[in-house]
């Protein structure tokens, strides 16, 4: 007895297409390994530009004499260039920050990031430099949040 031909081709058909579903698996598993490689990658280049740039930053702000003061616990002899050091430190460290709740930093590389900018505001002379600022309208909601972020206990 010969089958139909609708019949004899079903079993080629349902083959088919599960082959193509297999295949489309595989190429979707490509896909997000390849996207997590890329993610990686992006991460590791932002975080090398972020170093290279916060380098750059602190070696031009240490050419300041009245920046180098302040951080010492001297009187500089331009406080207002002194504090607006200080902004620019507490800002890169912001522009950081925002990367960080972006998801564009690994959580190792923003917690050394936060851990440094802890250190920095509760230095004496840059804690009376952030109060200072903040009477002055300097220091407003999105630096308070990372302080408070960034620097809380636990």
């Amino acid at each position: 007895m010969k089958l139909p031909e609708e019949l004899r081709s079903q079993p080629i058909m349902a083959g088919g297409t599960a082959l193509l579903a297999l295949i489309a698996c595989f190429g979707f598993l490509a896909t997000i390994v390849q996207l997590r490689e890329t993610t990686t990658a992006l991460e590791a280049s932002t975080a090398y530009e972020i170093q290279k740039d916060a380098r750059e930053l602190v070696e031009d702000l240490r050419s300041h004499p009245d920046f180098a003061a302040l951080y010492e616990g001297a009187q500089p002899k331009d406080r207002k260039q002194a504090l607006l050091d200080v902004w620019l430190m507490i800002n890169f460290h912001l522009s950081v920050f925002r990367q960080s709740e972006a998801d564009g930093l690994s959580a190792d590389f923003s917690k050394t990031f936060a851990a440094d900018f802890c250190e920095f505001v509760t230095r004496k002379p840059i804690a009376e430099a952030w109060q200072e600022l903040t009477l002055l309208g300097q220091i407003t909601e999105p630096q308070k949040r990372m302080r408070n972020v960034w620097c809380a206990p636990g």
